[in-house]
């Protein structure tokens, strides 16, 4: 049975595409997400085989071009640096969008646009709601937060000895 996050409101005028539970479902099921916070492994195979990938390519081209300056480790972690770098704007980018909703989550008033009016309303949340939000925060996005962030560093820390072997 899949967990998932409800728990119950007053009356709220916010348009429910731009209340805080729709905007966690949504982030919460991303790929990129889904990918990296709920599956790691398959992150650390996509890793695996990006390698693999980058260092036959540059043995095929090395053979090819007949470079004998260049030693193909070099190469190798020149193809790899791409792959290196989109990993971190994506375990950057949700981090930065855990975090602008956990604030979001702590604010007591709330900024919305009703559909069609271009004008911002706002609703003073009330004190069940601030309490659910708080033990949203507590038990759901900051584990979460803390997950990204330890997986992020030790996705960084593995390739940093990785290339620093493949270097020697």
């Amino acid at each position: 049975m899949e967990n998932k996050l409800h728990y119950t409101r007053g009356y709220c005028p916010i348009p429910r595409e731009q209340r805080l539970l729709s905007l966690f479902n949504k982030l919460n099921n991303n790929v990129f997400n889904r990918i990296i916070t709920l599956q790691p492994i398959y992150l650390t195979i996509f890793t695996g085989f990006a390698l693999l990938l980058c260092i036959s390519i540059s043995q095929t081209l090395l053979r090819i071009s007949n470079f004998s300056n260049i030693h193909i480790n070099d190469f190798t972690v020149i193809l790899f640096l791409p792959i290196i770098i989109l990993t971190n704007v994506i375990y950057l980018w949700l981090i930065k969008e855990w975090t602008s909703l956990k604030k979001k989550t702590q604010k007591a008033i709330t900024v919305y646009e009703e559909t069609g009016l271009l004008e911002s309303q706002i609703w003073k949340k009330p004190v069940i709601t601030l309490i659910q939000d708080t033990l949203i925060i507590n038990y759901r996005l900051k584990p979460l937060l803390r997950k990204i962030i330890y997986q992020i560093t030790t996705y960084n820390i593995v390739i940093f000895l990785l290339i620093t072997a493949i270097s020697i």
